[in-house]
């Protein structure tokens, strides 16, 4: 469980150092937080990320993805006071009450992440 002022991303980098790690469940609320949405042109190629920096309080709806030593990737939804959900890929955010966070494991499976030229990202390798 996260504290208020954690910062979300670094708190579960320390958590899952030297293990290959995934989200089940998350929820509580953030203060603010950075995401990232991309863009896409109509042929479907990305050229730009739009980065949407949010600076009120949100309820984290959902919080899902992969951790390992090479990195992690990690997509959010949050609900602001209205009920109205955005997400993208987290860049980071600061715990407003709590974060109560389930995560699962892969003991036998290494997970990494190596440089995609295609994409420009670090994507996951099983």
């Amino acid at each position: 469980r996260l504290h208020p002022g954690d910062e979300l991303k670094s708190c579960l980098g320390e958590l899952c150092s030297g293990r290959s790690m995934f989200v089940l469940s998350c929820v509580g609320s953030v203060s603010c937080a950075t995401i990232r949405c991309a863009n896409y042109l109509k042929s479907g190629s990305s050229t730009t990320n739009d980065i949407k920096v949010l600076k009120q309080k949100f309820e984290i709806v959902s919080l899902v993805g992969s951790i390992c030593d090479d990195g992690m990737h990690l997509h959010i939804s949050l609900a602001d006071k209205d009920g109205h959900v955005l997400g993208g890929h987290l860049m980071n955010a600061t715990i407003f009450t709590t974060a109560e966070i389930l995560l699962g494991e892969l003991e036998s499976t290494k997970l990494s992440r190596i440089h995609d030229q295609r994409t420009g990202y670090p994507e996951l390798v099983v």
